[in-house]
């Protein structure tokens, strides 16, 4: 309990330490320590050891090899920053680890495994290809069935197959579609006003309207149970 070590949302650790006589602290010291990713929770071990849990990425154990006192080291303090003209900033440059040493790593669970960047009017011409509307607002964009694309909108379904064929079911003069729930197998919209209705992948993979009901009012919120029928 004689530091602490704290962390801004760049991954910068500074080394916190106070001067104290009894309980009566007499100054507040702040030095760079080290730079590591960004962090959701860190603990110092006894033993001499920094565990990382990260934010983004995967967690580390480090090994703690200095205590940060190089003299080099930019620090601050009430007493340090005091100056005629008023309290002085400091500046620190980051740079490689110097206190700590990466021992071993727990891999995340969710990794960023590839990236491209693409030219935007190349994704732009794409999406106008894809047999998407961009005219209007979606209100669900999936996969249906075993090869097709399907986006709901305010006003209809449009059911895209793999070999380009676009189906599109419209909704009743003055009705729109509110909210949705679906899955690979179903869907179930609800029209302003409290409408129900149901789709359902036939063998061939179109999309059939099933069934119809009427509820009291209108509809706050739809869900499906994935990969279940009916459901």
């Amino acid at each position: 309990m004689f530091f602490f070590l704290l962390q801004t949302e760049y991954g910068d650790i500074f080394k916190v330490t106070l001067d104290h006589e009894t309980d009566k602290v007499k100054e507040l010291k702040i030095k760079y320590f080290d730079t590591i990713p960004v962090t959701s929770s860190m603990c110092v071990l006894k033993s001499g050891f920094l565990f990382a849990a990260s934010e983004f990425g995967n967690h580390v154990l480090y090994q703690c090899q200095a205590i940060g006192e190089e003299e080099d080291v930019e620090a601050s303090s009430a007493t340090l920053l005091e100056t005629e003209e008023g309290f002085q900033p400091v500046f620190f440059q980051p740079r490689g680890l110097k206190n700590l040493v990466r021992i071993d790593q727990v891999e995340s669970l969710m990794p960023i495994m590839d990236m491209k960047v693409s030219n935007l009017v190349g994704v732009l011409r794409k999406f106008s290809d894809s047999g998407f509307l961009d005219t209007t607002p979606p209100l669900a964009v999936s996969l249906i069935g075993d090869d097709s694309l399907m986006q709901i909108h305010p006003n209809g379904i449009r059911h895209i197959r793999e070999d380009g064929r676009i189906n599109e079911w419209r909704t009743p003069a003055k009705r729109t579609i509110v909210k949705v729930g679906s899955n690979r197998l179903t869907v179930v919209i609800a029209l302003s006003g409290g409408e129900l209705i149901y789709f359902e992948v036939d063998i061939t993979g179109q999309l059939m309207e099933v069934e119809k009901h009427e509820m009291s009012g209108d509809v706050a919120c739809l869900g499906i149970a994935e990969g279940r029928q009916r459901s």
